[in-house]
């Protein structure tokens, strides 16, 4: 576990940020899905700071969020929050940063929920292009960013079993 502040400097465009909420939503998602990770939104690094975009349940694409608010926010609503490293050659890339403002005005699609379900058991089924939630939001980016090792549409807990170094930020 460790502090925002000791993780500022290491985290990179491509990163994924994960929480695990106590709502129900975030239940139904972790029970559904069989993880322990409800959310997952993406870190963006450039020359003015460390940003979360993602997409929120009711409101589509959210961001650029600084990356200090969206954890101590996330943190101050009781989740936990986690870190992962993006595990490609492409970590730290512009073409984060490039996705993520293509993905601008998205809106959510809750309907994709049971199609991400079903996937869990038949992987070659995915959503969708164009309806995204914060689960295919990040595997589009991994995807694009030249990591497509993720059968099927990816739930929040898929993407830490992929990454690198994964640590709870407090």
């Amino acid at each position: 576990m460790i502090t925002y502040n000791s993780a500022r400097d290491r985290l990179q465009s491509g990163d994924v940020l994960g929480t695990k909420g106590r709502n129900i939503i975030g239940r139904l998602i972790r029970m559904a899905s069989a993880e322990t990770i409800n959310h997952v939104a993406l870190v963006h690094r450039d020359n003015d700071g460390v940003w979360v975009t993602e997409m929120q349940e009711g409101k589509g694409y959210v961001g650029p969020t600084p990356a200090s608010q969206w954890i101590r926010d996330n943190n101050a609503k009781g989740k936990h929050v986690f870190w992962g490293q993006f595990p490609g050659e492409l970590r730290g890339h512009s073409c984060h940063q490039k996705f993520a403002k293509q993905m601008e005005g998205t809106r959510y699609a809750w309907w994709t929920f049971p199609l991400i379900f079903v996937s869990q058991f038949v992987p070659f089924i995915k959503a969708p292009e164009g309806y995204v939630v914060c689960s295919t939001y990040v595997q589009m980016d991994w995807e694009i960013a030249k990591y497509a090792k993720m059968e099927g549409s990816a739930d929040p807990g898929n993407f830490f079993s992929h990454a690198n170094n994964i640590t709870r930020i407090v």
